[in-house]
């Protein structure tokens, strides 16, 4: 039997909680927690035991965990974080820092580099005054310079916007700010959860003002793109995919072989490790799923009845009713700041505020009493899993390539299909590709317009 292309897994691993901060927003600092991953804080040894059991994980299986995001509180402060990342390395796993500014040195920067770290991730809340009130008095400068030597040795750094109620109006000030101002290589942003201390601050939006500054941003990534600049502008809420859909840029096209073709990643494609192993279905809200390594990978990643609920639609009050199920899902950690369920009704989704409709739709779920082997099918059934796997026969096939080149080189032919793309394609060459095909293409596309495909052309045909 031929073998199966690894399905790809990642981990947000907070091998601490020390911090020299307390920002006001921060989701992950509660009290008691923070207490027991302080005093419970993994050794070295256990961080290795962890290591071996996801080689386990991924040989028995076939899945790759390849991507580690590193962070805290502040990584810097585990004294074993450079043992860590050297581990990372021989190991040949992709890793990436989400740190603070201040324990930032060229000597750090060197280990990092040494270590094949691919890029720090740091925050900024806004200009000056702003961030400041959030995160301390003469932190943005501090960012602003971290910034300076990261690129001063060739390490790309990226800033990460919180969107709260108080902080709405500086987002796209920050953006152009960021932008011409700093050495940034990328800026993001994402809704605050409430959740941590983020329970103590104004930061109730209402749908009509989510809709409102997500329009915003991607009018104004449009303008810092065209100017020239370049730096990465990318967002990671998967509500901008209704407005990309109203905008014919974007259609939920999926199949019944697909579990998911995009959206959010609990349940699918990453987990958290926190400092004393505990693990979370994502860091954004306080539900721990189980303990490593105490507990085996395979126990809490396929054997976890919270995440089988998050990889069924049946479960989800509203989203799982939606014919963007598949690639949103709203965000639970957002969802869970408001409601106290991450499978409610999330309050910020703005559907019913689009020019387009957007259609319920009834979708096949699992049962629950599945194996861990039907289980880690599941995960694996997810577009990104299987377009990885079909990739290079998919990619080879000149109808493809064709039409992949027209979508690219012409705004108004990517409107029409992502329109309707089985209208598109019956009338572009009728029967010519399959809806496995299709979707691959919309997928592809999607990534390319988004700027997460670097120099996709190179599989374009000239037009």
């Amino acid at each position: 039997m031929e073998k199966q292309s690894r399905a790809s897994l990642s981990v947000q691993w907070h091998i601490t909680s020390r911090c020299m901060k307390r920002c006001r927003h921060c989701y992950m600092f509660e009290s008691e927690r923070y207490r027991t991953e302080i005093e419970q804080e993994l050794t070295f040894d256990k961080m290795l035991k962890i290591l071996d059991d996801i080689s386990d994980f991924e040989n028995k299986y076939n899945f790759g965990v390849n991507d580690f995001f590193i962070t805290g509180g502040d990584p810097i402060l585990n004294p074993d974080y450079e043992k860590l990342l050297f581990e990372l390395k021989k190991r040949g796993k992709r890793t990436y820092i989400m740190g603070n500014p201040e324990t930032l040195t060229p000597e750090v920067i060197k280990v990092f580099k040494d270590a094949g770290v691919r890029q720090m991730q740091m925050s900024m809340d806004g200009l000056e005054e702003t961030h400041d009130f959030y995160r301390g008095k003469g932190n943005f400068e501090v960012t602003v310079k971290a910034l300076e030597l990261l690129d001063k040795y060739d390490l790309p750094g990226t800033i990460m916007f919180t969107l709260t109620g108080e902080n709405k109006d500086e987002l796209i000030p920050l953006m152009n700010y960021v932008a011409n101002n700093t050495k940034a290589k990328g800026i993001a942003f994402d809704l605050v959860c409430g959740v941590g201390n983020a329970k103590d601050i104004s930061l109730q939006l209402s749908k009509e003002e989510v809709k409102k500054y997500f329009e915003l941003y991607l009018d104004e990534k449009k303008k810092i793109k065209a100017s020239g600049k370049q730096i990465r502008i990318s967002e990671k809420s998967k509500f901008f995919q209704l407005i990309h859909y109203d905008n014919d840029e974007f259609y939920p096209y999926d199949i019944d072989e697909f579990s998911a073709i995009g959206g959010c990643y609990v349940g699918f494609t990453c987990y958290t490790i926190l400092a004393d192993g505990s693990v979370a279905a994502c860091r954004r809200f306080p539900t721990i799923i189980g303990k490593m390594p105490e507990q085996k990978m395979e126990d809490v990643f396929l054997g976890n009845d919270l995440l089988k609920q998050f990889r069924r639609a049946e479960n989800y009050e509203t989203c799982g009713k939606c014919m963007f199920y598949k690639s949103c899902r709203g965000c639970p950690a957002v969802t869970y700041g408001y409601t106290q369920n991450p499978l409610s009704d999330n309050p910020l989704c703005f559907r019913e505020l689009l020019n387009k409709k957007v259609e319920t739709k009834e979708w096949n779920s699992p049962q629950l009493n599945t194996t861990k082997e039907q289980e880690a099918e599941i995960v694996r059934s997810m577009l990104h899993n299987q377009y990885s796997s079909d990739y290079s026969s998919f990619i080879e096939n000149e109808e493809v390539l064709i039409l992949i080149g027209t979508l690219i080189s012409s705004k108004s032919e990517r409107k029409k299909f992502f329109a309707n793309p089985d209208e598109y394609i019956r009338i572009y060459n009728p029967g010519a590709l399959s809806k496995k095909e299709i979707a691959y293409i919309c997928y592809y596309v999607e990534c390319v317009m988004q700027n997460r495909i670097p120099n996709p052309m190179r599989y374009a045909l000239d037009m």
